[in-house]
């Protein structure tokens, strides 16, 4: 068992460095055709929304104001910013793996099958939005609700499985944090949150389950409560957010990973345990 895990650590950390250095050589290279893709999401959205006083006047940037704080640690490390955006993005996505406890021989597969690398590759969030997987609820909501898209269904999950659990007073430290920092982003942007409406008039997504998709996210988010696994409310995504790009199926496809290992962990245990009761 440990000769397994230090050889998926081995590849793991082997496929991280490997990553690092092709970002640099990217960086510094002169490859026009994977340039013009690498870290665009980056350089034309979230950098140049930092640096105005308008920033929902950039065409295609539709996050929340927080994204900021991160977008502003990049810009610390000046020329090497894009790099650090991009290496923080993948650091992130690892972490996030290995915390939810994804079997190690699966995180390479899912780095570079889901989206998550492509997300990484074009310079967008969804690794620092993934770490609100990690952090608890009422800080990871505030994470995962950099991309509302993303976030709505987990947070509905955590929502409801504090007042399941714990009552509605838990539920409501919960949400309380999330909807300060909206309520702020309304007085200081106005309507903001309704520019990504045009991505949805326009029909750019890559799936076409919501509205008639609602229930069965509803229900998946109901199931993951039940049976307190986030996964299902990851898998519930594609079914409750109104527009999704391909790099966004990260988080589903993550989520049908932590339910099958759960589940079939389950399975297991009363295969298991099932002809010590026969015997007895």
């Amino acid at each position: 068992m440990l000769r397994n895990k230090l050889f998926a650590w081995s590849l793991i950390v082997l496929a991280v460095l490997l990553l690092i250095v092709a970002f640099y050589k990217l960086e510094t290279g002169e490859q026009t055709l994977l340039r013009s893709v690498y870290g665009v999401d980056y350089v034309h959205f979230f950098s140049p929304a930092l640096h105005t006083s308008e920033p929902y006047e950039v065409p295609g940037f539709y996050n929340p104001f927080w994204v900021f704080a991160a977008v502003w640690f990049s810009e610390l490390f000046g020329a090497y910013k894009l790099a650090a955006w991009v290496v923080l993005n993948l650091c992130c996505y690892v972490w996030v793996c290995v915390r939810m406890k994804m079997p190690l021989w699966t995180v390479v597969p899912y780095l570079v099958f889901s989206g998550a690398l492509m997300s990484v590759y074009v310079g967008n969030v969804e690794g620092i939005v993934a770490l609100g997987l990690v952090l608890p609820p009422p800080v990871g909501i505030i994470l995962l609700m950099m991309k509302p898209q993303i976030g709505m269904a987990v947070a509905a999950y955590y929502v409801l499985s504090a007042f399941i659990y714990s009552g509605w007073k838990k539920a409501a430290q919960t949400l309380v944090p999330v909807l300060v920092l909206f309520a702020l982003s309304f007085v200081f942007y106005g309507d903001w949150f309704f520019k990504p409406l045009e991505l949805i008039e326009r029909g750019y997504n890559t799936i076409f389950y919501f509205p008639i998709g609602v229930p069965v996210g509803i229900a998946l988010i109901v199931a993951g409560v039940s049976r307190r696994n986030i996964g299902y409310a990851l898998m519930a995504i594609p079914f409750t957010a109104p527009y999704m790009i391909f790099h966004t199926w990260a988080f589903p496809f993550m989520g049908v990973v932590l339910v099958l290992v759960k589940e079939l962990a389950i399975l297991r245990t009363a295969v298991m345990v099932r002809p010590l009761v026969v015997e007895e």
